[in-house]
């Protein structure tokens, strides 16, 4: 017989009890049906498959359907966004401290601790007693908690719940650095038009320009500025754009 810590591991690990009745019919059948080798288990396929292939894939589990796709890390759990939207009114310090306590609490609940303060942000999830089972168990509240589709061995990849924390982080916010883009294009903009083929293809990219300067400067743009604007010439045109928008030579 099982004692029930040793119960609660295989529990945890997706092996559950079963009962005596179940089991006896079970082997009954197993014996009829002469087959060589029969395993007869209660498994919890989206416990056990991804803690049994978080080293290397398995074939074992190819004639299972309901195994496979709960060892496929790409069948992640959505998200309404709540917690993105949430993040994404925060400063950057403000985020990297949130997504660290939502990983410590995950990481304290795990181990059985009574909160997140006996977690320490920088100790290596080894060291404080995650060995595979738990890995996973703590990935699976993480990836329900975000919405990320995590692979079952992040929790190692990221060795220590700081470094877990800016990985879910930049999953949840990506830092985009929307204004490089658009200075980025506005360089495309400028090589279009100094490469175009004719006049033709040249007053096509100048008046995408003259069009964005119209709809970014709204009612602002008074009427004598929307005159220089259209009566500028091609190069004036640029040169206006290097300079408002910090793209000068220096």
């Amino acid at each position: 017989m099982l004692d029930d810590e040793r119960r609660g591991q295989l529990d945890r690990g997706g092996v559950r009890a079963m009962a005596a009745d179940t089991a006896l019919t079970a082997l009954d059948q197993a014996v009829a049906d002469g087959e060589a080798a029969v395993v007869v288990a209660d498994v919890d396929w989206s416990r056990f498959a991804p803690t049994f292939t978080l080293q290397r894939a398995s074939r074992l589990f190819d004639a299972l359907p309901e195994a496979a796709d709960a060892a496929d890390v790409r069948s992640g759990p959505d998200d309404d966004g709540a917690l993105t939207r949430t993040l994404a009114r925060l400063s950057p310090a403000e985020r990297e401290t949130a997504v660290l306590d939502l990983v410590r609490t995950g990481a304290a609940a795990v181990l059985g601790h009574a909160g997140p303060d006996a977690v320490d942000p920088d100790r290596a999830f080894q060291d404080i007693g995650f060995d595979s089972l738990t890995a996973v168990e703590l990935r699976n509240r993480l990836r329900a908690a975000t919405g990320l589709a995590l692979a079952a061995g992040v929790v190692f990849d990221h060795p220590t719940p700081r470094a877990l924390a800016r990985h879910l982080g930049a999953g949840l916010v990506p830092d985009d650095a929307p204004v490089d883009r658009a200075l980025a294009g506005i360089d495309l903009l400028e090589t279009a038009a100094a490469t175009a083929a004719d006049a033709f293809e040249r007053d096509r990219v100048v008046g995408h320009v003259r069009a964005l300067l119209d709809r970014i400067g709204g009612e602002r743009v008074e009427d004598d500025t929307a005159d220089l604007i259209e009566a500028a010439s091609d190069d004036d045109l640029f040169a206006f754009i290097n300079t408002e928008l910090g793209r000068s030579d220096q």
